[in-house]
Formats: structure tokens, C-alpha cells, sequence
């Protein structure tokens, strides 16, 4: 049964959510390149996944959005299971978001083509929060890897200076283009200044400006 989760929590919370661990992700790959898939965007899809089993999609509409979390140690197969089963309940918008965007990146080998498979799901808009399951399962099919998306913005930093040991100066980096990019209206140009810090942290940066370049963040 569709019930509210995580009370407080909505779109664009989810959305800042997603661009403070893109942006600390961004600065960081260039020092860990091999965990450059461990976030990404494409457009307004949000990928993360945490090498160990779990990845999951967050899609983004101009007013709501859903979250499809992809467990290997069990899941749905097939875009009607997941329906039914995951989104029911869910507006027809939603479930077109899922069926267009969100499951595509989310696809496994079937009989004789690709389907995709789904463990749990949560939805929302700039209200409000829904799933059909319990806010403690969803953590725990995430593997508690969308703990930095639903926490407050000062818990979501604690979490990524922390995941990615960054150092002083890499977090007032975070802070300083989270803080510009959120009062963008598009895109962003960040000024050469920047691009020299990094250059003078990491070997090289060519991660780092692709990571930013998804998010609509380039330099000059």
C-alpha cells in the first residue's frame, strides 16, 4: 500500500541532495578515478551505485521524481512486475518517468533481450514523499547507500567529506561551487582559479571536468 515516507523530505530537497554528493564527487575523482561511476548524471537522471550490488536511478521531472534501487542479492524483472508490484498506487506520471528514464539504466540479461529489474522504489513531489514500502526496508535494500540523499544538508556533507577523506581546502571547494551552482539558473562557469586548485591537488583532472560537465558545470 502507497504511504508517506521520510515526512519533510521532497523533489528539490532530493535534488540538492544529489548535486552536493555530484559536486564532492566531482573535486574527489581525481583523486579516487577508479570510482568514477559511482555517480553520474545523464541529463536529469542521477545514477549512483556503490560497487558492491546496489545501484540505483534517480529521474527528475520538473515537479516530482522517482528513486529505483537495483539490488543484485534480489529484485523484480519485467516493466509490469515492477509496476505493479514497486509503483502501485503511483500516479500515471510517475510511472512514466520510471518506464521512460529511470528503469532504462537499470536493465539485466533476459530471454533473449534486456529487462529491467528493481528491488524497491520511492516517488515524490514538492510536497510530499510515497513508496509502498517501509522507510526502514528501503534503507535496507539500498544497502543504506541513499542515506546521504534523504539526511539534512549539514549530515550529507559530514557524509561525503567523510567518504571521500577530502581535506580542507577540497571542502570549502564543495561548499563554494554547491553554493553557486544551486543560484544558477543553467549552467555554470566556474573561473580558472578553481581549475588551478585542482590541477595543483591531482594528477590529473580530465574525471573531474566530465563530472562536472553532466551537472551543467564547466570552467572557462
Amino acid at each position: 500500500m502507497m504511504k508517506k515516507v521520510f515526512h519533510g523530505f521532497n523533489r528539490d530537497i532530493l535534488y540538492r541532495r544529489c548535486l552536493l554528493g555530484s559536486i564532492a564527487h566531482a573535486i574527489m575523482v581525481g583523486e579516487y578515478n577508479l570510482l568514477s561511476a559511482a555517480q553520474s548524471w545523464d541529463g536529469q537522471n542521477y545514477n549512483f551505485m556503490d560497487f558492491e550490488g546496489v545501484r540505483g536511478v534517480i529521474s527528475f521531472a520538473k515537479n516530482q521524481y522517482i528513486c529505483v534501487i537495483q539490488n543484485t542479492e534480489k529484485w523484480i524483472t519485467g516493466k509490469n512486475e515492477i509496476l505493479s508490484k514497486l509503483l502501485s498506487g503511483a500516479e500515471q506520471g510517475i510511472c512514466d518517468l520510471a518506464v521512460n528514464e529511470a528503469l532504462l539504466y537499470l536493465l539485466v540479461e533476459g530471454e533473449g533481450c534486456d529487462i529491467p529489474a528493481a528491488t524497491a522504489a520511492f516517488w515524490g513531489d514538492a510536497q510530499n514523499t510515497y513508496s509502498n514500502m517501509e522507510e526502514e526496508d528501503l534503507l535496507e535494500d539500498s544497502q543504506q547507500s541513499i542515506v546521504p540523499f534523504i539526511c539534512s544538508e549539514q549530515e550529507a556533507k559530514e557524509y561525503w567529506i567523510a567518504d571521500y577523506e577530502m581535506k580542507p581546502g577540497q571542502i570549502a571547494l564543495m561548499e563554494e561551487i554547491y553554493d553557486q551552482k544551486i543560484h544558477a539558473d543553467s549552467k555554470l562557469i566556474l573561473d580558472q582559479s578553481i581549475k588551478d586548485k585542482l590541477i595543483s591537488w591531482f594528477d590529473n583532472i580530465d574525471e573531474c571536468i566530465e563530472s562536472f560537465s553532466e551537472m551543467g558545470i564547466y570552467f572557462e
